[in-house]
């Protein structure tokens, strides 16, 4: 019944194991269990007694230390972190880095779901689901949000096409290198570039980091940016 109900297949009533990587924490497997065979949380240890007043000095002076050790350790980590997120697209509607890593489940449904593969599995780099351009030059689709439709968790907000197809996720911008080919000129869905004076430019105003552009460059003279916001165009 638990394997039956659980929405994502996470549950392998067999082996008797839950997949903690695919679980949405839907709570569906615990409610329909009669037996309650299932619970949620981290199994306690064992209690360690010791005596208090004998090891307080001690104690008390390896938390300064250790408060000292983290505190540092914690400033290293948050600003490599913040410069880590800074770098990352994330779907349209998900509206930023941090809220993404705040309430992505990791269920990985909006990957299985990307009919172009764009998305990424949360890795060292970034803590949740997130746009890899660089994976074969890719693309966001202009005409599909299933992403945002099939999110349970929010993370994604829901938008209709309209929405996502105004939804800027990220910039792209044109080096020196280009050929002036007019390959992305052609294949913008907003019309966001262009020739001028002989040359290929990128209205910024128009774009929405798609990066169909991007994935017909025979140069790779385009190259796709993070923004720090996604913003309606």
């Amino acid at each position: 019944m638990c394997e039956k109900s659980c929405p994502v297949s996470a549950v392998n009533s067999k082996e008797k194991t839950v997949d903690n990587e695919r679980c949405i924490e839907c709570f569906r497997c615990i409610n329909e269990c009669r037996l309650k065979g299932i619970k949620y949380g981290i199994k306690p240890k064992s209690e360690v007694k010791f005596n208090i007043k004998r090891r307080e000095t001690v104690k008390f002076a390896f938390a300064v230390m250790l408060f000292a050790s983290c505190v540092k350790i914690g400033s290293l980590f948050l600003a490599e972190n913040i410069k880590k997120i800074k770098e990352i697209i994330v779907p349209p509607g998900a509206k930023n880095a941090q809220r993404m890593l705040d309430k992505c489940l990791n269920c990985n449904l909006c990957i299985n779901s990307c009919p172009n593969k764009i998305l990424s599995k949360a890795n060292d780099k970034f803590g949740a689901v997130h746009i890899d351009y660089t994976n074969g030059k890719k693309y966001c689709d202009y005409d599909c949000n299933r992403c945002s439709n099939i999110c349970p968790s929010g993370a994604i907000k829901k938008l209709n096409m309209e929405e996502k197809q105004n939804t800027r996720i990220a910039m792209a911008s044109i080096d020196e290198t280009c050929l002036n080919c007019g390959n992305c000129i052609n294949e913008c869905p907003k019309g966001a570039i262009k020739k001028l004076e002989g040359k290929v430019v990128i209205d910024g105003t128009k774009c929405i980091g798609c990066a169909k552009c991007y994935s017909v460059c025979p140069k790779g003279a385009i190259k796709m940016f993070s923004i720090k916001e996604q913003e309606t165009i």
